[in-house]
């Protein structure tokens, strides 16, 4: 997983799957932040560190979304999987879809940014910049989008009413509702 540090402001963006981590790492070297992998923790201890949380909800329509396209199955194998898995209540297919705070297990502080319409001047904010980011939604950028309906549909289906899901994303729903 790439994340991006500055070492000059000590800040480190924690990339969390289907959460505008592409389009920062695009922009943030601008800034002085460098692309990486994951660094150790002990090497950033003294550093401060945010992450961009989304709505659990569109987060993991989009999450299908993206597993679907990219499962190196045929898309019909794919939905199907899905549908399998969901009626067993099984949420988790990767990385686009397991809980947001998993990825946030490692770190004691950290500040985060909820993703909406005015994410640009948050991320401003804790990094001290003064960048437009632009339209954060690259997933018509690239090409994903095609199965936004049956996504939304298997959520309607299988998750919308069930209290396992919720249960499921119980923590990433409580972090959507503090993050600024």
């Amino acid at each position: 997983m790439e994340w991006c540090i500055n070492h000059d402001k000590k800040i480190v963006f924690i990339t969390i799957d289907r959460n505008a981590g592409t389009t920062l790492r695009k922009f943030l070297p601008k800034c002085g932040f460098k692309v990486i992998e994951k660094p150790s923790i002990d090497k950033v201890m003294n550093y401060s560190f945010f992450a961009i949380i989304r709505d659990p909800v569109d987060r993991w329509i989009s999450g299908v979304n993206e597993y679907i396209c990219y499962t190196g199955e045929e898309v019909s194998e794919s939905k199907q999987l899905v549908k399998d898995e969901l009626s067993n209540n099984n949420f988790d297919f990767d990385q686009h879809t397991r809980p947001q705070y998993k990825s946030l297990t490692m770190i004691e502080e950290y500040n985060l940014i909820r993703l909406d319409d005015n994410l640009s001047g948050k991320i401003n904010n804790v990094i001290n910049e003064n960048i437009n980011f632009g339209v954060l939604n690259s997933v018509h950028d690239r090409g994903l989008d095609n199965h936004h309906i049956f996504c939304v549909e298997m959520f309607n289906v299988y998750c919308k009413n069930n209290e396992k899901f919720y249960k499921f994303y119980q923590k990433d729903f409580e972090l959507y509702e503090i993050a600024t």
